[in-house]
């Protein structure tokens, strides 16, 4: 592959993808607008990021990966669980469909399992493929506003969702 052809190879972010489908359907929400018109749109990046991106034997998302391939940057990066956790919630919210629920379900697990450093009270920055965690707990790069945002908005939709059923 020449210089050319590398430099036209398209990236997929994952987290990327998860989070702007929970930030379409909220800002929709806001300004009053109907989500209809979108609903396949999101299941369509879903759809695609659970093909390349998903690890379906763990239950959480990797980061990166070339377009229509599967992911080769197989680290968990604690942003991307965090916004794939609540574009979880949203679809399910949106659609009613259980399968997102699930995906929820097993995000958290992830989450709970290997991503938080339970001993400091803090997430890991990166679980690398081996499962090590690496990275540092806080920085410059490192914000809580992620997986803070995250775990608040999901307790709210759930409680939201019990008062309803």
């Amino acid at each position: 592959m020449d210089t050319v052809e590398q430099s036209l190879v398209l990236l997929v972010y994952y987290g990327h993808d998860m989070e702007n489908v929970w930030t379409l359907i909220e800002a929709l929400d806001a300004v009053g607008l109907s989500t209809g018109p979108f609903r396949d749109f999101f299941r369509q990046i879903w759809d695609y990021s659970l093909t390349y991106g998903y690890d379906h034997q763990q239950g959480s998302f990797f980061n990166v990966g070339k377009l229509g391939q599967p992911a080769y940057r197989q680290s968990k990066l604690f942003w991307v669980q965090a916004d794939a956790l609540l574009s979880a919630l949203y679809m399910h919210r949106l659609t009613g469909e259980q399968r997102y629920f699930i995906y929820f379900s097993d995000i958290l697990r992830w989450i709970n399992k290997r991503q938080t450093d339970w001993l400091e009270g803090e997430w890991f920055e990166e679980i690398d493929r081996a499962g090590i965690p690496k990275g540092v707990e806080a920085g410059e790069w490192k914000a809580a506003y992620h997986h803070g945002r995250a775990v608040m908005q999901s307790i709210v939709m759930l409680e939201a969702t019990l008062r309803v059923e």
